[in-house]
């Protein structure tokens, strides 16, 4: 993205450091939910940042990078190489014990719809957001296992209900993915960086 800075409506979001960017997208969402806004209207903000910000947001929307699969996709999937599993339906954890346990009933019946049979027992942690008293409901729900966002290789010694995955994004690199097959990396001293300066880059909501 690109320019010094775009301010409307009294908001400015700062995309300079991997902190920031976090702060803009609260800000985003919060932005969203102060309005109420429909799916076209916080698709149209989205657009608007993306504009403002020197971004091809039809280029995004093409490729959908951020686009969930629709349920001719999801029926359309090779079930010999492809078991599709659980999430909460609406990608929320309540800390609620009822509505929790909803979310994952809900994403059963509408697996079924979509063509998915047989047994739904895997369970993947939305933004992998956990919780101790999560793990009891998982149980009660006929869960048995449960993928966290904490990146390792999971033993015997895990809780089937915590359990640690390698998260494929666009920023691992192929050596890095190879590492992960061969379990390499699992031994290899984890080193924490911080991200190199930049230039300030702002875009600004709608």
């Amino acid at each position: 993205m690109s320019g010094e800075g775009i301010t409307s409506h009294g908001r400015t979001l700062d995309l300079h450091t991997p902190a920031s960017v976090l702060r803009a997208a609260a800000d985003v969402y919060a932005f969203s939910r102060e309005r109420d806004l429909t799916s076209d209207e916080k698709d149209r903000v989205l657009q608007e940042i993306a504009t403002r910000g020197g971004v091809d947001y039809q280029d995004i929307v093409a490729k959908k990078l951020f686009h969930i699969m629709t349920p001719p996709e999801v029926a359309a999937l090779p079930r010999n190489l492809i078991d599709v599993q659980l999430h909460t339906h609406r990608h929320r954890v309540p800390l609620d014990r009822g509505l929790f346990t909803r979310e994952i009933e809900d994403n059963r019946q509408s697996l079924e719809r979509m063509g998915v049979h047989g047994r739904k027992m895997h369970f993947c942690y939305p933004s992998g957001i956990t919780d101790p008293q999560f793990l009891p409901w998982l149980r009660e729900a006929s869960v048995a296992s449960a993928t966290t966002c904490f990146v390792g290789l999971a033993s015997r010694n895990d809780d089937p209900l915590m359990l640690p995955r390698l998260i494929d994004t666009t920023a691992l690199t192929p050596l890095e993915f190879e590492g992960w097959l061969t379990g390499v990396s699992e031994f290899i001293p984890k080193r924490t960086g911080t991200a190199r300066p930049g230039r300030a880059k702002f875009a600004a909501l709608a």
